[in-house]
């Protein structure tokens, strides 16, 4: 038989030992109940998650439904005289499209080669204009500073004008391209308009 002092079995009577017989703290405190946790039974579905009151059902987006061709558009597609006549303007289109990546292309790799080359040949007279001014013992005078200032200016002019021209250029480029893009669109409205006088002509409109 325990006596006054033997220390508390922490179980209790229905066996199960309390979650916590401290405080926060680390002292004694009062047990606190487990919390609740729900297991899952097999073969039960999970309940599905409550709906807000103000939560709105994401409605199907319908899908457009094509556009029926007109009358106008049928008999375009089956003049066999525009049709011919519109493959030819989308083929010559296409192929001064062509040229004309081809051309800005060059033009582009032309502008990066004599670039390349004006910096070499900066990098060179900047190195024998210092070596010059060294060996005659005036590196460090104004005279040197005055020097390499107007040869710089002139170094830099030279690279805006390199600049400028390739900027004209594609300039110009694109200038005929938008020209000639212009006058196919005229003879192909032209051609259009052709086919549909040949339609009225038939149906007696």
């Amino acid at each position: 038989m325990a006596g006054p002092n033997a220390p508390v079995n922490p179980v209790g009577r229905a066996g199960v030992t309390p979650q916590s017989w401290t405080t926060p703290g680390g002292g004694p405190g009062i047990p606190h109940a487990p919390p609740k946790v729900t297991v899952p039974v097999p073969g039960q579905k999970p309940r599905p998650s409550p709906v807000l009151p103000n939560a709105k059902a994401k409605r199907p987006v319908a899908k457009p439904k094509p556009r029926k061709p007109s009358d106008l558009e049928k008999w375009l597609a089956g003049d066999v005289d525009y049709q011919q006549q519109l493959a030819e303007f989308n083929k010559s289109s296409s192929d001064y499209q062509s040229q004309y990546n081809k051309q800005t292309g060059i033009t582009a790799r032309d502008y990066a080669e004599t670039q390349r080359a004006l910096d070499r040949q900066g990098q060179q007279d900047r190195m024998d204009q210092q070596n010059d001014f060294a060996g005659r013992g005036i590196l460090h005078s104004g005279v040197f500073a005055k020097s390499l200032g107007d040869y710089n200016t002139d170094f830099n002019s030279r690279v805006k004008n390199l600049v400028t021209g390739k900027n004209d250029k594609l300039g110009d480029l694109g200038d005929q391209r938008n020209q000639f893009l212009a006058q196919l669109r005229l003879e192909m409205n032209a051609a259009k308009q052709d086919a549909i006088r040949r339609r009225a002509q038939k149906l007696g409109l």
